[in-house]
This record gives structure tokens, C-alpha cells and sequence, in this order.
């Protein structure tokens, strides 16, 4: 019997076996306080680091400050309207999951007064520099190697820089 199916097997086939079946629990690693300071720290260092580059970094830490603070998805940060979807005064963030006139659905998450102060300092830059666009059209795999790279320049290994 091979392994596809032996999992068939295992399935449950009725409400009850799914009630009786054990949940498994996933351990899920996430960076402390401490570790968190230091990767937005080795973010900050980078987006110095290089005045000509200094635009497309200030977007790339963008990203990550919107991440950090909503707990978002990178496939809905890059999602994001700048000029819509950030709500400077209600210190929220709305991720719309379908956009279509009337039927427009959405969810708010409040973000910190630190966390939206990290963010409001960041668009400023980019509008003063003439380049934030109202969609953050990044490449996501050219986003995730960045973050890897960042977390690595921590002594992080990359799966505490993992992006779904």
C-alpha cells in the first residue's frame, strides 16, 4: 500500500471521528521583542546605507512596517492603496478582499500610534522623494529575498523572515 493511500485511510468519515480526532498542533516560532528590534533596526541601517537606492529600499521597509504592524500577508500588503486604504486619524488599515464598486469588502486592523508614526514617517519620505505610488507594485519574491537577507544580517536563519 503506498503513502497516498495510507492517508486516504486516516481521514475521518464522519462527524464524529472528526470530533475524536486528535488536532495536531503546529509549534509556530516567532521573534521576541529583542529580535524584533533588531530586525527593524538592521531594516533602518539598510535603507541608509545607499542615498541612490535609498527610494526603492524606503518602499521594501514599507512593506515590512505594514506587515509587522497588521500582521498582514504580504500578498495584501502589496494589495494596498496608500491613498485609500490607510486611515491616518482612526489609525487603521483596510485589506480589501474584493473590490468591485458597491460590493467592495474589506477588513479594518487598528494599528499602534508607534507602529502608524513608524508608517506615516515612511510615506512622507516617499512623497518628498516623489515616489510613492498609490500601489505598492513590488515584485513578491524580490520582497521575500530582501526580507531573507534582512534577517540573516541579524544572524536570523531565514524561516523567522518566512512570507506567506
Amino acid at each position: 500500500m503506498g503513502p497516498m493511500a495510507a492517508r486516504k485511510s486516516e481521514k475521518p468519515t464522519s462527524v464524529q471521528d472528526l470530533q475524536e480526532a486528535p488536532r495536531r498542533r503546529r509549534s509556530v516560532a516567532c521573534l521576541d521583542t529583542e529580535g524584533l528590534r533588531r530586525l527593524e533596526e538592521s531594516f533602518r541601517r539598510w535603507v541608509d546605507a545607499f542615498s541612490t537606492h535609498r527610494p526603492a529600499r524606503l518602499r521594501i521597509f514599507l512593506l515590512y512596517l505594514l506587515i509587522h504592524q497588521s500582521g498582514a500577508k504580504l500578498n495584501e500588503v502589496l494589495q494596498l492603496n496608500t491613498s485609500q486604504d490607510i486611515d491616518w486619524n482612526a489609525r487603521c488599515l483596510y485589506f480589501r478582499t474584493a473590490r468591485h464598486g458597491r460590493n467592495a469588502s474589506f477588513r479594518v486592523v487598528d494599528v499602534s500610534r508607534y507602529g502608524l508614526e513608524a508608517i506615516r514617517a515612511v510615506v512622507e519620505a516617499l512623497i518628498r522623494t516623489g515616489h510613492l505610488e498609490e500601489h505598492l507594485d513590488v515584485d513578491a519574491p524580490f520582497v521575500r529575498r530582501k526580507f531573507y537577507e534582512r534577517a540573516e544580517a541579524c544572524g536570523f536563519s531565514r524561516r523567522w523572515a518566512h512570507l506567506k
